[in-house]
Order: C-alpha cells, then sequence, then structure tokens
C-alpha cells in the first residue's frame, strides 16, 4: 500500500448510500463507499508503486472525501492466499493523494474497518505491507498486527502455465513489487488477538532477497 506522489485532489459530487459514510473528525473527513471504477481512477493516477488494477471483480471500493474533494481511495477483495478463511477480506489496493491532511490513511483504515464490521459478517481483515518500501506506520496507527512475512520471489512468466496452453499473466506493474519481501498485518473485527512479529522480524524482512 503507498500513498502516490501526484498531488492531484480529484473531485466528485459526493453521494453517499444511506447509512454508508462514515465522519472521520477531527480532520472533517469522511469515507464511503464508491463506484470501483472511480477508485481504480484514482490508484492510477496517485500509487506509486502498484498504479495499475484489474477491471475486477472486486467486492467493495471506497473513497475518503475532504469536503467535496476525493483525496484517497482503496479497493477490497477476497484473500489472495488461496488457505485463508473465506470470511476473511483484503485490502488489495489503497492509494492517498499527497495533499491530504496528516494521518488520513490510518483514519481511513479504521473507519472502512467499522463499516465491515456494521455492514457485513467479515472476522478478519488483512493487507500485506512492501517491505522494501514501506513501515507499515499506517497499519499500526490504526491498531493492526504484523503476523507474518512472505518471502520475494522473481516470476519467470514466460513459460505456459503448467498443464495448460495458457500463459501466466504479466506483471503489468513491473517485477519490482514481487521482487521485494511482504509483511502481512490483520486485524480481528469480532474480538480476535493474533501473535505479532518482533521489531528484529519486521527489520529483518527488509533485507531478504528474492528466489525463483
Amino acid at each position: 500500500m503507498t500513498q502516490g506522489g501526484d498531488s492531484l485532489l480529484v473531485k466528485h459530487p459526493v453521494q453517499p448510500e444511506e447509512g454508508g459514510s462514515i465522519p472521520t473528525s477531527p480532520l472533517h473527513l469522511f469515507v464511503t463507499p464508491v463506484a470501483v471504477s472511480v477508485a481504480r481512477e484514482f490508484i492510477a493516477a496517485h500509487h506509486s508503486r502498484l498504479p495499475y488494477t484489474q477491471v475486477g471483480p472486486w467486492q467493495i471500493a471506497f473513497g475518503v472525501y475532504q469536503s467535496n474533494e476525493l483525496i484517497g481511495t482503496a479497493l477490497w477483495h477476497n484473500c489472495s492466499a488461496r488457505g485463508l478463511p473465506q470470511d476473511w477480506r483484503e485490502l488489495r489496493r489503497m492509494a492517498i493523494a499527497s495533499g491530504a491532511p496528516r494521518n488520513t490513511a490510518s483514519l481511513m483504515l479504521a473507519q472502512m474497518c467499522r463499516w465491515f464490521r456494521k455492514n457485513t459478517k467479515t472476522s478478519v481483515v488483512i493487507s500485506y505491507q512492501d517491505a522494501a518500501v514501506h513501515r507499515g506506520t499506517i497499519y499500526k496507527a490504526a491498531g493492526w498486527t504484523p503476523v507474518s512475512i512472505s518471502r520475494p520471489r522473481l516470476r519467470n512468466r514466460e513459460p505456459l502455465r503448467v498443464g495448460t496452453n495458457r500463459q501466466y499473466r504479466s506483471d503489468a506493474n513491473g517485477s519490482a513489487p514481487a521482487a521485494s519481501a511482504k509483511i502481512r498485518w490483520q486485524l480481528g473485527l469480532r474480538g480476535q488477538k493474533f501473535e505479532a512479529l518482533t521489531p528484529e522480524q519486521i527489520q529483518s524482512a527488509a533485507l531478504l532477497r528474492p528466489t525463483r
């Protein structure tokens, strides 16, 4: 997850769903579900590491507004790791404009989790920090727990998928994101607690080298 380097603020008339908007005082911001197309457009303009996103499918998208200006968006879907429970949800992409107030990202995280807790049966939310370029500050500030590290890897996209005549999808955002370790952060929405990585383990993640 990253804050985009572009300072452009995208303006959209705000028409929150009934009961969907969540005030995030004291910054006079609010979070609300938005169209996936709105979130994808914003991420393409503001995400410095992973600007490209697929058209779908996405479970839900959110936007954070300051007055009538869209200053951040997020895309959520089922967990990418197949072994995780079906009632968990993963924050796949999040971008905040560089001109946004301080702590906007952490406030947005907290309010999106509040929405999931109130409106869905989601039990746990997760997200992956790119250890090469981020420190997980927004997750820590929002009360999430770092629980595991995924080793970086180099992908060979040239051969066909094993047992098929189909090619692998290309890395549309380049090979760099996959070539860095990821730290999984998660938050229990129903009172669950998780064992946290040690500070030493977290620091070591940035030193891991990719394997094939």
